[in-house]
């Protein structure tokens, strides 16, 4: 029942991420509200990692368990490092070529789509009305989450 409400929200998400990415970008007014900021990967997957409290490898008692592998451009020092190197770990997301993360970069609707579906351990991946582009707002991820607790 949580991931019906999940998938209603991610696809009612269409329409703004579509307005942030309007050619003409007029003044922000009452009547017409600033576009939302998109969110970022790294929050993204932060966000998901607290909601399932994975526990990072550095808080194991278990001494003789491996250090995991760790992407390039996340440490365990940045900020949501942790968190990232969490759902690397339980293997919600994977690096790119280059061992890379890319934790600044805006996650998009694609993006948020796999990650639930492997945090949920989904057979196979929601299908998300409109352009699987489309970037992802704070205000909607938040949203997401906030409903399934």
């Amino acid at each position: 029942m949580k991931m019906f409400r999940i998938l209603a929200l991610l696809a009612a998400l269409v329409p703004a991420s579509v307005q942030a990415q309007s050619t003409a970008a007029p003044a922000a007014s009452a009547a017409n509200p600033a576009p939302a900021a998109a969110m970022t990967r790294a929050e993204f997957v932060a966000m998901v990692s607290d909601y399932f409290q994975w526990v990072h490898w550095s808080e194991y008692n278990d001494y003789a368990k491996p250090v995991p592998r760790q992407f390039s451009d996340v440490r365990t020092g940045d900020k949501f490092g942790k968190q990232i190197e969490c759902a690397l770990e339980e293997s919600i997301v994977v690096p790119d070529t280059d061992n890379k993360f890319n934790p600044n970069k805006p996650m998009t609707h694609q993006d948020a789509a796999a990650i639930l579906t492997s945090a949920f351990k989904l057979a196979q991946a929601p299908a998300i009305p409109g352009r699987p582009a489309d970037t992802l707002t704070r205000t909607a991820a938040t949203a997401i989450l906030n409903s399934i607790t």
